[in-house]
């Protein structure tokens, strides 16, 4: 009989994901975590991953995705504020699934979104960023989504927000691939900043530190400073393929 909790999931989940390619990783299972790897053929340091995570007792399950480029763990090491596993390159919170898994119903919705999230969500996010290229390319931030914004960019008073260090590593990667637009990029990161602020004031009359910007450029400013001590040169040779 299966269990219609996270360990009944998992029992289902494996076989589809050994069927893909996938191995058991069995790094996370201190942590009440459980994850699938692929490692890449060209480079048996790198793999992509696909992680699950169980809540109220088991009952609930989120699924999360993401790349490991080895080449580029220790400048992310070294730029710092990055909030997730320590080698981790860039992982997908903000596209997730979460399902109840309490009853029958619920259960097989959940295995066959989970399969369905894998071949429609996942593969096209470990394509992009099979590359420090193609990394670069997705942590260009193109304007923040209210539904996940760093406090560190716009300082909601009484609020806590975490995040990855996509601007960190948006400047890191301009410097490498493109130098000619870093000024271009921290001017877009103040000014985006600047425009989610007046929306969370203006139209959800949130409050905002009178002191974000500052803090915002400040910040930038010192990650500027810490891009500046690095090889450039090295760190090109390194990361474009």
């Amino acid at each position: 009989m299966i269990k219609l909790n996270y360990d009944g999931m998992l029992e289902e989940l494996t076989p589809f994901f050994l069927e893909q390619g996938f191995a058991v990783d069995d790094s996370l299972r201190k942590q009440n975590r459980n994850s699938f790897v692929q490692q890449s053929m060209e480079n048996l340091t790198d793999f992509c991953f696909c992680r699950f995570a169980p809540y109220h007792n088991k009952s609930f399950v989120e699924m999360s995705y993401g790349v490991r480029l080895s080449k580029m763990t220790p400048y992310i090491e070294f730029l710092g504020e990055y909030r997730g596993e320590p080698d981790d390159t860039l992982y997908q919170r903000g596209k997730v699934l979460s399902f109840f898994v309490n009853d029958d119903s619920l259960f097989s919705e959940a295995i066959n979104s989970f399969k369905t999230a894998y071949h429609d969500w996942c593969l096209p996010f470990f394509k992009q960023n099979a590359t420090p290229r193609g990394v670069f390319e997705s942590v260009r931030s193109t304007g923040m989504d209210l539904r996940g914004i760093p406090s560190d960019d716009v300082l909601r008073t009484g609020k806590n927000h975490t995040c990855l260090n996509a601007k960190e590593l948006d400047l890191f990667l301009t410097k490498v691939f493109s130098p000619e637009e870093i000024e271009d990029r921290v001017a877009f990161i103040i000014a985006d900043a600047a425009r989610v602020r007046h929306i969370l004031v203006t139209e959800h009359d949130i409050p905002v530190n009178q002191n974000a910007e500052n803090r915002l450029v400040n910040h930038l400013n010192e990650v500027l400073a810490k891009i500046e001590t690095i090889d450039i040169d090295t760190a090109r040779k390194e990361l474009i393929h």
